[in-house]
């Protein structure tokens, strides 16, 4: 069976048919009131290796941030294990999609990603 990317609508339609809420299940994808707007990153076809050097370039941009984060902002051991928790989950899901993408015996994929930006209560520590 393909993989396919998690997609909301379809999301929410699958659990609709099942009689379920998709704030229930997934409470983090609510859609809120403050979208300011949404960015299309990335919407192609590219070959395996074009697919493979952009997702790394933009994932370990994320793990540099957070590995930023590390050493300049994060204070406490909290903190820092947040971060260090989620570039893990970065480096597995990247080596996961490379993974996928090389399985298939395919030449070429498509990758699609967006950006949305959402005004939202400022966090307190």
């Amino acid at each position: 069976m393909a993989d396919k990317p998690f997609h909301l609508d379809r999301a929410n339609n699958n659990k609709r048919n099942q009689g379920v809420s998709l704030n229930q299940t997934y409470p983090q994808f609510k859609k809120t009131k403050n979208k300011i707007m949404e960015i299309k990153l990335i919407d192609g076809r590219f070959t395996i290796d074009e697919a493979e050097k952009l997702l790394t370039a933009i994932f370990q941009t994320k793990i540099a941030f957070h590995e930023q984060k590390i050493r300049t902002i994060h204070h406490t051991e909290e903190d820092i294990k947040q971060s260090e928790k989620r570039i893990m989950q970065l480096e597995e899901n990247l080596r996961e999609a490379i993974r996928k993408m090389k399985s298939k015996g395919q030449t070429h994929t498509s990758l699609h990603a967006h950006i949305e930006v959402n005004t939202i209560h400022q966090l307190t520590p």
